[in-house]
């Protein structure tokens, strides 16, 4: 209940008075407006104990239908952290199916998920750098690879690469070296497929349909 004071009207929560070098912790909120609305940005932390109060500082930006049509650099970055951390949870959720048979139909979706981000960034000013990321993501899945995500540390992997996507508010030249390096450590192959290979693969049908014609 709102109560009046010298100072005008307050909400009756109690005032903490500021300190000197008092603690400051400050959290940026992302919410979209719009009948589209699939979800909205959390950032979680943790007040550590003091025998001083904290300051949380708290600024909320209102993400609105107009700026959602113009596909500002803004928007996109609320969609980018959404859709990466769909894909986390998406990831996460392999390991129910790593012993099945049948797990390259649980990899699909995940696939098809990460290409239409990529649409979905296409032209993106500022987005550059998670299509990149998201490039390497895409071929640790290809060429029979997926078979890796049957892995725990695999799945990590990518799911923290995922989770920087969900949290940052700017993807990093930096994010793209990191990720290269998770993933080439474990031998995932994020450069994707060489061009020697593309050159066996583009050669083999050749040689096939050469053999059938002399036949």
């Amino acid at each position: 209940m709102a109560t009046k004071t010298a100072g005008g009207i307050h909400s009756g929560l109690p005032v903490i008075p500021m300190q000197r070098d008092q603690p400051t912790i400050d959290l940026d909120i992302l919410h979209e407006l719009g009948s589209a609305y699939e979800g909205g940005t959390l950032r979680e932390f943790v007040v550590p104990p003091s025998t001083r109060s904290t300051l949380v500082s708290v600024k909320l930006q209102i993400v609105d239908r107009p700026s959602q049509q113009l596909q500002s650099p803004t928007y996109l970055a609320t969609v980018r952290r959404r859709k990466a951390a769909r894909l986390v949870k998406e990831i996460e959720e392999l390991e129910q199916f790593a012993e099945r048979s049948d797990f390259a139909v649980w990899t699909f979706p995940i696939i098809e998920q990460v290409r239409e981000l990529l649409v979905t960034l296409a032209e993106a000013e500022k987005e550059g750098n998670t299509r990149e990321i998201l490039r390497q993501l895409r071929h640790t899945f290809m060429d029979g690879r997926w078979e890796r995500y049957r892995e725990k540390d695999v799945r990590l992997a990518s799911v923290d690469i995922l989770n920087e996507l969900a949290r940052v508010p700017d993807v990093s030249p930096e994010m793209i070296e990191k990720a290269f390096d998770i993933l080439d450590a474990l031998d995932l192959n994020p450069l994707g497929p060489t061009l020697l290979e593309f050159a066996m693969e583009d050669e083999t049908p050749d040689v096939q349909e050469e053999k059938e014609v002399s036949d």
